[in-house]
């Protein structure tokens, strides 16, 4: 009796009111993510490959994220270029304080393409800065709002070729590693495409197209297929 009365007391009021403050921080931050997602035009795969990369394998899911690796996460799409700003609708987040981030189609394809490579392990520095410095070594442009149409249609289609041949240089090494057809027909192709994911399932622990994945781990996938064809 004395330590259900005890329970009921300021100390179980405590308890109380830190669960739902970590509660209530978990909410606010995974909105916050998912709109740092929005804002930098952020697939699917790119996503859930920060998260992993954040919670160390543990998730793929904020939803699934504690409050630390939450606040790791927001850090990251910050580094990649996202403002958070009280207030601000999509459009009017700030750059170093001066310049709106350019959100017009274009630029959040170049910007998606960008985070896309950078989840694959290809970019470094997936930052708004590091971006628009390559975008400028090719256009001898600074910033992306004063791209024409014509200008940021070849950023694209430059950045599209260089993520294409990164995956199609993969998909050849995958085949390769599981002595696999170079030339498959269209039926070969499917019987070698799911090969490609039961060997990702085998070395990630998911189906997931293992040619899109960070390349640490696309060079686990292929150390698995080193190993499955070796035990054939």
């Amino acid at each position: 009796m004395l330590w259900r009365g005890l329970a009921r007391g300021p100390a179980h009021q405590v308890v109380n009111a830190m669960a739902t403050t970590s509660s209530d921080d978990r909410i606010r931050l995974i909105r916050l993510i998912h709109v740092g997602r929005r804002e930098l035009a952020m697939d699917e795969n790119t996503y859930r490959s920060i998260i992993r990369e954040k919670t160390r394998g543990a998730h793929d899911s904020a939803a699934d994220c504690s409050v630390t690796q939450l606040e790791r996460v927001i850090a990251h799409l910050k580094s990649a270029g996202f403002k958070v700003k009280v207030n601000a609708s999509a459009g009017t987040q700030r750059r170093g304080g001066n310049r709106a981030m350019a959100d017009d189609d274009q630029s959040r394809m170049i910007r998606g393409i960008w985070l896309e490579l950078h989840g694959m392990g290809i970019i470094r520095d997936p930052s708004e800065q590091a971006m628009a410095a390559f975008v400028c070594r090719h256009t001898k442009i600074e910033a992306l709002q004063w791209l024409s149409s014509k200008q940021a249609s070849s950023v694209i289609e430059h950045m599209k070729k260089w993520r294409n041949r990164i995956l199609t240089e993969r998909q050849r090494a995958l085949w390769q590693a599981l002595g696999l057809s170079m030339t498959p027909s269209l039926a070969e192709l499917a019987v070698q495409h799911e090969r490609c994911l039961a060997v990702a399932e085998a070395a990630l622990g998911g189906r997931v197209d293992p040619i899109q994945q960070h390349q640490a781990r696309f060079e686990q996938v292929l150390r698995k297929a080193g190993e499955l064809r070796d035990g054939d």
